[in-house]
C-alpha cells in the first residue's frame, strides 16, 4: 500500500492535480480558441440530479483546431465528391473497417497519454497530430527522416 501511495503522489508532483486539470479545461479551451482561430472546443458532462449543484461530472470533450479544419476543407475541394463523400459511395463501401483501422491506429498512439490528466493528454494528442501532418507533408515532398524516407 505504501509504494502505491508513493507512486500517486510521485505523478502528482509530476503531472499535476487530476482535479484541478478538470478546473483549467475551460481556460484551456478559451486558450486554444484564442491562439487557433476557427477552434471548436465543447465539453460534456453528465446531467446532475440535484439542478442547484456546482459540480459535474466530466463526460468528454470535443476539440477541432481550426487551422486543421480549413486545411482539411481546403484539400477536400480538390478531390471529387465520389472520391470521399459517403452520399456518394455505392452500397458495397466497406468504410467501417478503413473507420476502424484509423481509430485502432490513433488509441495505439495515445496509450501513453491516457493516464495523464487531461490536458496533459489534450495536449500530447495534440502534438502528436501537429508532428504527424508535418511528417506526412514532407513526405509527399520527399523529404526523409533519421536518413529514411517518411512513410
Amino acid at each position: 500500500m505504501k509504494a502505491f501511495r508513493a507512486k500517486q503522489i510521485a505523478q502528482k508532483h509530476v503531472f499535476g492535480d487530476f482535479q484541478k486539470q478538470y478546473a483549467l479545461l475551460w481556460d484551456y479551451g478559451l486558450e486554444l480558441k484564442r491562439t487557433n482561430v476557427g477552434t471548436t472546443f465543447k465539453v460534456d458532462v453528465y446531467s446532475e440530479p440535484n439542478v442547484n449543484s456546482q459540480t459535474r461530472m466530466f463526460k468528454r470533450v470535443y476539440v477541432s483546431l481550426g487551422p486543421l479544419k480549413l486545411g482539411f476543407k481546403a484539400g477536400l475541394k480538390k478531390i471529387p465528391l465520389e472520391q470521399w463523400s459517403l452520399s456518394h459511395f455505392s452500397g458495397r463501401a466497406k468504410t467501417d473497417s478503413l473507420t476502424s483501422n484509423v481509430c485502432e491506429v490513433f488509441n495505439s498512439k495515445i496509450l501513453d497519454a491516457r493516464d495523464k490528466p487531461v490536458i496533459i493528454c489534450l495536449e500530447y494528442i495534440r502534438e502528436y497530430l501537429m508532428k504527424r501532418i508535418v511528417d506526412v507533408r514532407n513526405a509527399g515532398k520527399g523529404v526523409k527522416k533519421k536518413g529514411k524516407a517518411v512513410v
